[in-house]
């Protein structure tokens, strides 16, 4: 069996996080939006807001219904995109 690293296993569960960072980011490229548009609708600081961007695992629902609420994307769209 091979022998996986630590940073092997962690950037194949980020990479699973993909669809749903795209769907985010894209959605703020379209609507001419940057990080800090998101930090009154989510309560989150800006320095909160990358790191969730860097580690999406770490999204609160709460915070994701904020996201979803300001960009207005359908939070079917958001929870399709969040791996099981």
């Amino acid at each position: 069996m091979p022998v996986t690293s630590y940073a092997a296993r962690l950037k194949a569960k980020l990479n699973r996080y993909e669809p749903l960072i795209i769907l985010i980011r894209g959605t703020m490229l379209a609507k001419r939006l940057i990080a800090e548009d998101l930090c009154e609708e989510t309560g989150l600081s800006l320095q909160s807001i990358y790191n969730r961007f860097k580690r999406p695992q770490d999204f609160r629902l709460s915070e994701l219904s904020g996201v979803a609420r300001r960009l207005g994307i359908p939070w079917e769209d958001i929870l399709k995109n969040i791996p099981e």
